[in-house]
């Protein structure tokens, strides 16, 4: 993880960890390319704090 990006291992995908948003391909590929707009869902994104030294997610 960098910049907030998570990158997947396996094609690469790279998504904003805050949001949740794809950054890329989308960022990349033209917005009419209907194969791939499929693949941009946002991933789901869960509030996380740090206790005392181990990391809490809300799972809601």
């Amino acid at each position: 993880m960098w910049d907030n990006l998570l990158d997947c291992p396996f094609h690469h995908f790279q998504y904003d960890v805050t949001t949740g948003e794809n950054f890329f391909p989308r960022n990349v590929y033209p917005q009419d390319y209907e194969r791939l707009k499929s693949q941009l869902r946002p991933l789901r994104s869960y509030p996380v704090e740090l206790k005392e030294g181990e990391v809490w997610v809300d799972l809601g």
